[in-house]
């Protein structure tokens, strides 16, 4: 478990360094949805069950918000909200330095 969390923070990491400033936190919850397609997670249900698998489609955006929501909790990532109620998502200067 603790790999699936270093990937996903160096996936945030990666994409936070190529914007100007903070990065909209769909962007990276939909990243998140993305990981487990591109690479090979133990946890994940395999294509041979369907019904697995469509349960799995159904909780995949339930558990990148929980991925989420423990990265920030643990101060990997930091959360803003703006006026417009949107939330902004931005690295900390001591997690740049992994």
């Amino acid at each position: 478990m603790k790999e699936l969390h270093v990937d996903l923070l160096f996936l945030a990491y990666d994409l936070y360094r190529r914007s100007i400033y903070t990065l909209p936190k769909e962007t990276i919850i939909d990243l998140f949805c993305e990981y487990p397609e591109t690479a090979a997670i133990e946890d994940w249900p395999d294509e041979e069950n369907v019904s697995e698998a469509r349960e799995f489609d159904r909780s995949i955006r339930g558990r990148a918000n929980l991925l989420f929501r423990k990265l920030n909790e643990a101060g990997w990532l930091d959360q803003e909200q703006h006026p417009d109620y949107s939330f902004r998502v931005l690295v900390p200067d001591y997690a740049l330095d992994l």
